[in-house]
């Protein structure tokens, strides 16, 4: 499962050209989530490979990228707050990859 980037909503001035890491990074700002930021619930990349991972695999590749220690949040309850509280999930659908 990956992200339909035909459903992603950018916020003002983005553009969907751009690394996996701006794509990812604008679609985390639409709950307030940043990576690399210095928030308790901003998420900490220790691979920088894992924004691709997460747009080929979806929620099941945040899930395993976590476990594999890809990255991390000092605040896992402040952070998974924003991300349902925004509803990202919803405008978001897996494609089929190729």
């Amino acid at each position: 499962m990956g992200f339909d980037l035909a459903k992603w909503h950018p916020g003002p001035g983005s553009s969907r050209s751009g690394s996996a890491r701006e794509l990812v990074n604008d679609w985390f700002a639409q709950a307030d989530v940043r990576l690399d930021g210095e928030r308790p619930w901003d998420l900490q990349l220790h691979d920088e490979r894992v924004p691709a991972r997460w747009l080929a695999g979806g929620s099941m590749a945040f899930g395993e990228s976590y476990m594999d220690g890809q990255w991390s949040a000092a605040r896992l309850d402040q952070l998974f707050e924003r991300l349902i509280r925004s509803r990202i999930a919803e405008r978001t659908r897996p494609v089929s990859l190729l």
